[in-house]
């Protein structure tokens, strides 16, 4: 079985999106009995070609799955850990997809998929900590230094400090965490306009105005980034 995912505005965003899953079970015995150890989740991203299991589409329903079953949150990220971690992916960073085959999930072995190192693997490690916590953006194109993007990567690195901690790597999270901090002062001084009234679009471009969408985790997930005046400006 197959889960499928609507997303569109409006009112009914919630109940279309718990209406439209099913799940996927793996048969691993004899006796054709469902494992419900392995009960995951395969989505549909209904505005493109058909790409399985899109991180950055499953992303933005990270709210409403930790508030009201994380468990549809591990569901579907199991599948593209899986694929990662038994090494059918060759490059370095997060996969974007399953694959544009829906419903197979026909992967990206070759790693001749659309380049996108920094939001995928953003997006992966804060859904990541997100699931853990409860459980104990590429709109402008090829625009070079995206604010949104930059702010997004670095919340990446905090969050992988906080999965180091779970694992007991110290010297990992204690890395990762000043690394997130002294990139974040770097962003502060690229990012926010001399006038300290807005941030820009991109990298000290003076004439345009960017709304930090991309923020929300620090909230969500208190990863202690973004300052208050940040909020307030």
């Amino acid at each position: 079985m197959v889960a499928w995912y609507h997303c569109n505005r409006g009112g009914q965003n919630t109940m279309e999106t718990f209406a439209m899953i099913n799940f996927h079970y793996n048969d691993f015995s004899s006796s054709q009995e469902l494992d419900m150890e392995f009960e995951t989740q395969l989505k549909k991203e209904i505005s493109a070609d058909g790409n399985v299991n899109t991180v950055d589409v499953m992303y933005p329903a990270i709210s409403l799955f930790l508030y009201t079953n994380p468990e549809l949150l591990r569901q579907n990220l199991d599948p593209l850990v899986h694929n990662q971690e038994n090494g059918f992916y060759p490059n370095e960073y997060f996969l974007h997809d399953l694959g544009s085959h829906f419903p197979n999930a026909t992967r990206h072995i070759e790693g001749s998929d659309e380049y996108m190192p920094v939001k995928p693997s953003g997006n992966m490690l804060l859904m990541t900590v997100g699931f853990k916590i409860q459980d104990l953006y590429d709109f402008a194109g090829q625009l070079v230094n995206q604010t949104n993007l930059a702010i997004k990567g670095i919340f990446g690195l905090q969050a992988m400090s906080r999965v180091s901690r779970v694992v007991g790597q110290a010297a990992g999270a204690q890395y990762y965490s000043s690394t997130a901090a002294s990139y974040f002062t770097q962003w502060e001084y690229f990012a926010i306009d001399p006038s300290k009234r807005h941030t820009m679009l991109s990298y000290e471009w003076r004439s345009s105005w960017e709304l930090l969408y991309n923020t929300h985790p620090d909230k969500l997930l208190n990863l202690g980034i973004i300052p208050q005046s940040l909020y307030e400006m």
